[in-house]
Parts: C-alpha cells; sequence; structure tokens
C-alpha cells in the first residue's frame, strides 16, 4: 500500500490550500482518498483536488516529472524593479511644500565661489559648446544653434569674404589650366584614389545633372545637396558589378571600334569652376561612359531589360529623359 499526502491550492482563493490524503495499493487502485474541502470528506473524496492530485500523480509515474508551485527562492528577484505608477504626475510648482521647509530648500547646485558671478551664463555656455562631447551632451539642447551666416557680416573688415576666400583656395571660384590638369592628374584611377572622392564633393558632378534639373518645389533639396557633397563610400552589389566589368566594357569598345581609350580622372570647366565631370575614359574630344547595369545581368540587352534604353529607326539609343543622358551631355 502506497500513502501519499499532499496540497492542492484552491481555484478560486489562491491564498486557501487544502491537504488531500490518497492510499493507493500496489495494483494502482484507489482504497481511501480524503480532502478538507467541502466535498472531499473521506474516506471516499471525489473532489477536484482529489482529481488533480491523481492526475499529478499519473503523469509522475509516466514520465518522472510533476509540477509543483515555485518556492520564493526559486522566483527571480523583484525588489529591485519599480512597481508601475498608478497615479497621474504632479507638477513640481504643484506640491504640498510648506513655506518655512521651502525657504531653507537651496536649489543651487553651484559651489559657493560659482554664485552671482558676472558673465557666469556666458561662461557656462561656451564650455558646453566647445566641449569635445559637446554635440551628444543633452544640456545644449537648452542654446539656439549658432548663427553660422553672422561670421559673414560679424567680420566684415576682411578683403574677402570667408566664403569666397574658401572658394577661390579651392579653385572654384576661378581655376587656371595648371590647376585643371593637375586636378586631372591627381584623381586618375576615379574610385580607387581618395583625392577622386575629396574633389567630387567640391563641385557639381555630371552624374548629378539629371536630379538638378528635375528638382521640383517637392525636392529635398537639403538632402540632395548633402548627397552631392558627403563622402559616402557605397558598395552595393550594382556599384562592384559596374565597377567589375568596366573594364571589360572599354576593351570591348577598342575591339570594335579599334579606337583605344585613355583613363582619365576629374575634369574641371575653366568657364565654369564649380562644374566637373569623370568620365570612364577619353578618345581625343570624345567622352566614353561606359555602363554595366545590374538590371540586366545575364539578359539580352533591349529596352525591356534596361529602362535607359529605347529603340529609334531600328537602333538602341539613349533615353534623353533618363538622367545619363544628362550626365553624357554635362
Amino acid at each position: 500500500m502506497f500513502y501519499l499526502k499532499s496540497e492542492c491550492r484552491a481555484q478560486m482563493k489562491k491564498s486557501v490550500t487544502y491537504n488531500v490524503d490518497v492510499s493507493i495499493d500496489c495494483d494502482g487502485r484507489i482504497f481511501e482518498s480524503q480532502c478538507e474541502c467541502a466535498a472531499g470528506m473521506g474516506p471516499n473524496a471525489h473532489c477536484k483536488h482529489v482529481c488533480c492530485v491523481l492526475i499529478a500523480l499519473y503523469y509522475f509515474s509516466n514520465n518522472g516529472e510533476i509540477v509543483t508551485e515555485e518556492t520564493c527562492t526559486q522566483r527571480l528577484q523583484t525588489f529591485h524593479k519599480s512597481k508601475r505608477f498608478k497615479g497621474s504626475p504632479i507638477k513640481a510648482c504643484d506640491l504640498s511644500v510648506s513655506a518655512v521647509r521651502a525657504s531653507n530648500i537651496n536649489f543651487d547646485p553651484r559651489p559657493r565661489a560659482s554664485r552671482n558671478t558676472s558673465n557666469y551664463q556666458d561662461y557656462f555656455r561656451n564650455i558646453c559648446l566647445n566641449h569635445k562631447y559637446g554635440s551628444t551632451l543633452p544640456i545644449v539642447q537648452l542654446y539656439p544653434p549658432a548663427n553660422i551666416y553672422g561670421v559673414v557680416t560679424d567680420h566684415d573688415y576682411f578683403e574677402f569674404h570667408p566664403e569666397d576666400k574658401w572658394l577661390s583656395e579651392n579653385c572654384i571660384s576661378t581655376i587656371t589650366d595648371e590647376e585643371i590638369s593637375k586636378i586631372e592628374s591627381f584623381t586618375s584611377g576615379q574610385a580607387k584614389h581618395p583625392r577622386w572622392k575629396e574633389e567630387r564633393c567640391k563641385r557639381l558632378q555630371s552624374s548629378s545633372f539629371g536630379r538638378i534639373c528635375k528638382a521640383t518645389e517637392r525636392t529635398d533639396f537639403e538632402k540632395l545637396a548633402r548627397s552631392m557633397t558627403e563622402i559616402v563610400d557605397l558598395k552595393t552589389a550594382p556599384i562592384l558589378h559596374g565597377q567589375k566589368y568596366e573594364k571589360s566594357g572599354l576593351s570591348k569598345y577598342k575591339q570594335d571600334f579599334g579606337r583605344s581609350p585613355v583613363n582619365c580622372g576629374i575634369y574641371v570647366s575653366k568657364s565654369h569652376p564649380f562644374i566637373a565631370a569623370s568620365p570612364d575614359g577619353i578618345i581625343n574630344d570624345t567622352v566614353v561612359e561606359v555602363k554595366c547595369p545590374f538590371v540586366a545581368k545575364d539578359k539580352m540587352i533591349s529596352p525591356k531589360t534596361i529602362p535607359f534604353l529605347l529603340y529609334s529607326d531600328g537602333k538602341l539609343m539613349l533615353n534623353e529623359s533618363h538622367n545619363y543622358h544628362y550626365q553624357v551631355q554635362g
């Protein structure tokens, strides 16, 4: 005979538990059972608490597992977790603080030597703005941004404005033939040369002419300007595909037309030094621009597979409304 003593929690009152006693013979037959609940009077009690204990005993005999209530030491600690606040927030000005107590409160956290000093606000502002982590400090949000255009009007005693001086030093307002040749030589190799990316950010490149000419009132000009003046090292699948097969395209052009394009860098316009272009190759006065569209990879070349092509008199032509047409014209 086996005797089992257990506790079963009440269903509707979790704080109440009932003692359940069950005796079972060797064949698994229930000999006696009792429970402390109203319906569990022994020796032949058959309330739900007795049934729950028997089901737990059945699972234990089959799987060797039994579900019991976790003890306080088995549960994760929760004393360090703040309880949810169910009230409404109160403003500091509405706090009930007595006048006597409020008069003794010192709200000035500064040292005594730094209180009521002249120009302290300007001193503190300069410390925050000139800090090496100033842009990330939350307190900087209290100060309005500086007027970057004020430098021009505040220093009008200079011979040249700072903008004009910067444009002149970088050969963007005026440029000589010597500087044009020097920039083209330094940027030869294009994307492989770090100077090429730097020079591209100084001028409007022909690859951006399409987006500039098509800009409307709905265009985000700040985003457009940022895309042309910031160095971004993109390594997307279409760009890598174009870089991989650019030399193959130039070799195919040489094979079909018997003319070998010369690699070049950035060509700056002498009459308009703020615009420039960097073709893939040049033959005398002919510009060679290679396009390896990723969308037409392993496909036949046609207007259906390449969106910037169309048929004109039975020949493939560049679509004049596409940005590539603006680039070639530039």
